[in-house]
């Protein structure tokens, strides 16, 4: 997609998520209430703009705003770097949680005649290196700053997926203690990352009945007790009643 074709075709690419979460009125934050220009809404554009033209940064995306087609599109004839970082900065949290719930709530309502008969989601994490100069609250080494995001999305089929929840945490905090938060449903089988591989976990989810999926670590103790069903020759695949843990505890898990 060229440049000439993303600005005539902007307007377009964004009118679904202006007209349900700025158009109605319902989208209003305190900031905005003496801002004439650069309100929230247009700072949220320029960042979804950014993000799908892969800006490389504040003064690139000023750069950008110097075209006509563009400035049209926005309502805004020029924002410097600096302007766009002094509102990127007020930008309460709160206004994005809104838009991802709203939009998240769309696309369950668009993928709804798609899904599987057996529900599957996944959960992962992704740490995030920011600045450390200007990041300094999310302490994860001495030269290095990070936060950890976690996400649950629903699997669809091949193409798709839907996103459920998500929560940021500190880099440093242990994947295991926000897993109870996500694999809470019953009937759904959730494949999880193996940051989330706790012992006591899975036994807590085995009496729960709910459903995992994971890769086992190297150094785990698998002790096997009945096999139930082996096609490991011919398709891989074995199924078998075992005892699981460390050297020192052990869980049963089928």
């Amino acid at each position: 997609m060229d440049k000439h074709t993303l600005f005539t075709s902007f307007g377009k690419w964004v009118n679904p998520i202006t007209d349900q979460l700025f158009g109605d009125g319902a989208f209003q934050v305190p900031q905005d209430l003496y801002t004439k220009k650069l309100t929230t809404t247009r700072c949220l554009l320029l960042f979804l703009y950014a993000q799908l033209q892969k800006c490389g940064g504040l003064r690139a995306i000023s750069d950008d705003l110097l075209m006509k087609d563009f400035q049209k599109e926005l309502g805004l004839d020029f924002i410097s770097a600096s302007q766009l970082s002094r509102k990127n900065r007020q930008v309460e949290p709160v206004c994005l949680l809104h838009i991802w719930q709203s939009l998240t709530q769309r696309v369950r309502m668009v993928s709804c005649g798609r899904k599987r008969h057996i529900s599957v989601k996944l959960l992962d994490s992704s740490t995030i290196p920011p600045s450390l100069n200007l990041y300094e609250w999310a302490t994860f080494r001495s030269t290095k700053s990070a936060l950890k995001l976690h996400l649950l999305v629903e699997f669809i089929n091949e193409q798709d997926i839907q996103p459920e929840k998500l929560a940021v945490t500190p880099a440093e905090w242990s994947d295991v203690l926000e897993a109870p938060r996500f694999i809470t449903e019953l009937g759904v089988t959730h494949v999880i990352d193996r940051g989330y591989y706790d012992f006591q976990l899975f036994d807590q989810w085995c009496h729960d009945d709910m459903f995992f999926a994971t890769r086992v670590k190297s150094n785990t103790v698998v002790d096997i007790r009945d096999l139930i069903y082996d096609d490991l020759e011919q398709n891989g695949f074995r199924e078998s009643l075992v005892i699981i843990g460390s050297a020192q505890k052990k869980w049963t898990i089928t």
